[in-house]
């Protein structure tokens, strides 16, 4: 039972379905009642987000959103996430923990998010990557997307992850792009495989929250080296427009900051107020970042 989280994501559109929610828990090791399919609706993420905390005593299960369509997709900084309802996979999946002292910094968590999909897609498709702190690549041009957003609820925190995907690009869609982007794959899988993939993918979030929580990014910081994409690359470092810091990209610390290797030493950029892209160019657009001297 999920509670009064189900309930207001009932009151979204729910005709035509293009994925089957069933079908998507199965794969994700869920109860079929975790996971709703709807037609349209303004932003997975958003829905999640706002909807009303659980009642005291109620299940604290995953929630899993998934839409046809979204009129106010979002990524970070704001962005419109564009995509097309038959090519592209929009989803968001809710969890909630109880707070606790000590508890690592959820900066911290979109790499190790970032990591464990990549993972999992990897065993699907060919040349896959990461740009710092969580953006998919494959065969150097993004394929998705990672927004991670939370917020509390009394002794509850609820940690809302959304993922938008690209299935299969033709070159219609790519025009309409405003950066170099790709498909998961070069032809669009049966329905079929993309049920199964969406249920890979909340699986393998809900593991990589778990264990974050449990110790923090962990072994998340090796693990990412094997889909570095900015590696020993010179990025720039910007606030708002301005360009604050210029060194080589090189791996994650512990925490999943991204080290930059620059002229007075090294410097730690973690999740939050300014941007990084590769110097001279990026084709993955900037990330949001916090720039702090080691």
């Amino acid at each position: 039972m999920i509670g009064r989280v189900d309930q207001h994501i009932a009151n979204a559109t729910t005709t035509a379905l293009l994925l089957d929610a069933t079908a998507i828990a199965s794969a994700a090791r869920l109860p079929a009642g975790c996971v709703r399919v709807v037609d349209e609706i303004d932003s997975t993420n958003a829905h999640l987000m706002r909807a009303p905390a659980r009642a005291p005593g109620l299940p604290r299960a995953p929630v899993v959103l998934v839409a046809a369509r979204q009129s106010a997709g979002r990524g970070r900084r704001g962005r419109r996430w564009v995509g097309d309802a038959s090519h592209g996979l929009a989803m968001s999946l809710s969890v909630e923990r109880l707070r606790r002292p000590g508890a690592p910094v959820l900066s911290g968590l979109s790499p190790a998010i970032g990591v464990a999909l990549a993972e999992t897609l990897a065993r699907e498709s060919d040349r896959i990557g990461l740009k710092w702190p969580n953006d998919l690549y494959r065969g150097g041009r993004k394929f998705a997307g990672v927004l991670l957003e939370s917020r509390a609820l009394g002794d509850s925190e609820r940690v809302v992850i959304g993922v938008g995907l690209n299935w299969a690009l033709d070159a219609a869609a790519q025009q309409a792009i405003d950066q170099p982007a790709i498909g998961l794959f070069d032809a669009l899988p049966p329905r079929a495989e993309r049920e199964r993939i969406a249920g890979s993918i909340v699986a393998a979030a809900i593991a990589a929250v778990d264990a974050f929580f449990l110790s923090g990014v962990g072994d998340a910081v090796s693990r990412w080296a094997r889909f570095d994409q900015l590696a020993g690359r010179e990025v720039a470092v910007t606030e708002d427009g301005v360009e604050i810091l210029r060194g080589i990209a090189d791996g994650l610390d512990e925490t999943g900051a991204l080290r930059v290797l620059a002229a007075a030493g090294v410097v730690l950029v973690a999740v939050g107020d300014v941007s990084v892209r590769a110097a001279g160019g990026d084709p993955g657009g900037a990330a949001r970042a916090r720039a702090a001297r080691r």
